[in-house]
């Protein structure tokens, strides 16, 4: 490429805009296209390129190209199910499947009983850690439904679209006390 001989080598190297030590992508490399990977999302980078010859002399580098990495929003939440806790009575269980991320930070709940959560700041929140895989909502009006979204957020702060579910607090009839006897002689 650029006029080299077949067999030229190529070392990149890549930093964080204006960080101090450079680092080395890979070994020394014959192909002409790379794609640096392990790198921090919505991060400005700087990477130069320097070839080498046969007899492993360097050529000085390149002039230096700047780059902005993306800003990778998580995916949603799977399988998000609510059930109410008949037995028990007056509480929801949510379970759900996290997406297949690395930097998930959290999962964020968030809860109505009027209408579904139409984004992270409307309603009631429940912060759940990045390992959940459940919420159980307790201590609600019988009768009442109950509307949930369920958001995956990052690290970078980035929220994942939310998935939404809903739920009836009831409580079965077998816990219920029967009426009192009548009509005794």
């Amino acid at each position: 490429a650029n006029g080299n001989p077949a067999g030229t080598r190529y070392e990149v190297e890549y930093r964080a805009t204006g960080a101090g030590a450079w680092a080395q992508f890979g070994s020394l490399m014959t192909s002409t296209t790379v794609q640096i990977t392990g790198l921090t999302e919505n991060t400005a980078y700087e990477i130069r390129i320097r070839s080498f010859n046969g007899e492993d002399i360097a050529s000085g580098y390149s002039s230096t190209l700047s780059a902005v990495t993306a800003n990778i929003v998580p995916g949603p939440v799977a399988g998000l199910k609510a059930t109410a806790d008949t037995y028990m009575g007056f509480a929801i269980d949510l379970t759900w499947t996290n997406p297949s991320v690395v930097d998930i930070a959290g999962i964020l709940v968030v809860w109505r009983d009027d209408r579904y959560p139409a984004s992270i700041a409307d309603g009631g929140t429940v912060d759940q850690d990045d390992q959940a895989t459940n919420y159980r909502h307790e201590d609600l009006a019988a009768g009442v439904t109950y509307y949930y979204t369920v958001y995956v957020y990052d690290e970078a702060g980035n929220y994942s679209t939310g998935v939404s579910v809903s739920a009836c607090a009831t409580v079965s009839s077998d816990v219920i006390a029967p009426r009192e006897p009548t009509g005794m002689q």
